[in-house]
């Protein structure tokens, strides 16, 4: 599972990771579901151990975007069957204390990117089209069933 939160700015937060078998990317808060875990607890979850956000489940809008991908990790591809759920909110002041070794070692840095600059910029992003298919849920485009997004 996967969080667009987007602030009343309309900045997104985004993680920076880096590995060593591939060039660096920035990516959504959010990770795995736990056995017998709803999909809307699991994002509540992540966001609070990620970001220190606080998230009500019941105000969780159904997911915009699905993803099945390969992803490369401790050299072993594992697929990863996500939901993209877009959390609004007013603001928040982001603390990553809460991050596991293992995320640690992989985010370097967090950031609030505005719509113009994720449009602007060269850098990489998971999904690689985030900075085009996050401009209609920001302008309140919301999808009525999950958009399946690919890579």
């Amino acid at each position: 599972m996967r969080a667009l939160v987007v602030d009343r700015s309309d900045r997104l937060v985004l993680f920076h990771a880096t590995l060593p078998d591939r060039p660096p990317w920035w990516f959504a808060p959010g990770g795995g579901v736990e056995p017998g875990e709803a999909d809307a607890a699991a994002v509540v979850r992540e966001l609070e151990e990620e970001i220190g956000l606080i998230v009500d489940p019941a105000s969780l809008p159904p997911p915009v975007w699905t993803r099945d991908s390969i992803f490369r990790w401790k050299d072993v591809d594992e697929r990863h069957l996500e939901r993209f759920f877009l959390v609004r909110i007013d603001e928040h002041v982001v603390d990553t204390s809460g991050l596991d070794a293992e995320e640690a070692g992989v985010v370097r840095e967090y950031r609030w990117w505005t719509p113009d600059e994720l449009q602007a910029t060269p850098e990489r992003f998971s999904p690689v089209h985030l900075p085009r298919l996050l401009m209609p849920l920001i302008e309140g485009r919301l999808p009525a069933e999950p958009l399946a997004i690919g890579d």
